[in-house]
């Protein structure tokens, strides 16, 4: 599960920021490991029209304008993801983490037809920090299940997203 204050450059004088929620699971193609992102929560439109071009399935939800962003209460969902001022020490993030993101699209715009499984083509990645954080609230409930998070992390990056990029023998038509 990740959640992510984001500020998106859209132009050279204008950005759009937004909240968005994760839930991404590792799988395996191909025998090429991966972090599969099953469903995002979007706080804006923008996000949501820019993801599912991208190839993730994303739905938008309202925000009350006093919630916080680290915690998302739907059916089936109830996630809390603030942490405790305080580092809980050093180590290394989950090995999947590091897994390239695999995204799925199936969409035909006018002449834009897209279907199948792509990676993300990212650009000057440069990570600012990593901080290991405890949950405050360790039960958390997806899909209907009850877990506990065993640890959070605090992430600064940046990026940028340059395209999408067809798995071998996966479909992209675009116009000439």
């Amino acid at each position: 599960m990740t959640t992510s204050r984001v500020s998106s450059t859209v132009s050279e004088h204008h950005s759009i920021d937004f909240v968005e929620t994760l839930l991404k699971v590792p799988v395996t193609v191909r025998g090429t490991e991966y972090l599969f992102p099953v469903v995002t929560y979007v706080d804006h439109e923008y996000s949501l029209i820019r993801g599912y071009l991208l190839g993730f399935h994303k739905l938008l939800r309202g925000r009350p304008a006093d919630a916080d962003p680290l915690t998302l209460c739907l059916p089936g969902l109830d996630i809390d993801l603030r942490a405790d001022e305080k580092p809980a020490g050093e180590e290394p993030l989950p090995r999947e983490q590091e897994f390239p993101m695999l995204l799925w699209t199936n969409y035909s715009v006018g002449r834009v037809y897209s279907r199948g499984f792509a990676t993300l083509a990212i650009e000057d990645y440069e990570r600012k920090s990593l901080v290991p954080l405890d949950a405050i609230r360790k039960e958390q409930t997806i899909a209907g299940r009850d877990l506990t998070v065993s640890r959070l992390y605090e992430i600064q990056d940046t990026f940028v997203i340059r395209r999408t990029v067809p798995l071998e023998g996966e479909g992209r038509l675009l116009p000439n």
